[in-house]
């Protein structure tokens, strides 16, 4: 599976901006800033929803958030319940957060999904993660785990019911 079409998407509220990124099958980067509305948090959910619909992984999530000074109270109430209805689905979401107003509400979250959130206040170590995860992510795409049968591709492959050298 791979990730949605589109690599990059980018909005503008009159308070806040996001980006969005699709780096690797099943992984979700966001970049925000300013004063988040409901319509800032949709685009993020439904973007996280593009990336489940491509992939039978879990979806690892992660938000640079850094630049978040404060959100409305629909966003944090609105967030925790699609949160709870997506928690199967998450690998794990990790949030770069400065803002204390946006820590309590990532602890809110987190405590109401089971814990599946974690907040970063280092960016260092959470683009290091952040770094890894897709590696690892792009990695598995282009080697898939062998699931038993016969191999379709590489020097040792299957064409038209023969085992074959090298594709000879």
């Amino acid at each position: 599976m791979s990730s949605p079409a589109v690599e990059r998407e980018w909005w503008k509220g009159p308070t806040w901006e996001i980006q969005i990124f699709y780096p690797a099958p099943g992984v979700l980067y966001t970049r925000a800033e300013g004063q988040a509305d409901l319509e800032c948090a949709q685009h993020a959910m439904q973007a996280f929803d593009r990336v489940a619909a491509a992939t039978t992984e879990k979806v690892a999530v992660f938000h640079d958030w850094e630049g978040i000074t404060a959100y409305t109270a629909e966003v944090r109430s609105t967030y925790t319940k699609w949160s709870k209805g997506h928690v199967e689905r998450l690998a794990g979401v990790h949030i770069l957060i400065r803002s204390r107003m946006v820590a309590m509400a990532v602890t809110l979250v987190s405590a109401a999904v089971g814990g599946v959130i974690t907040a970063h206040y280092d960016r260092n170590a959470f683009e290091k993660l952040r770094a890894e995860t897709i590696l690892r992510r792009r990695r598995a795409s282009e080697n898939p785990p062998d699931d038993g049968g016969p191999p379709t591709s590489g020097p040792y492959s299957i064409r038209r019911g023969w085992m074959t050298n090298n594709g000879q």
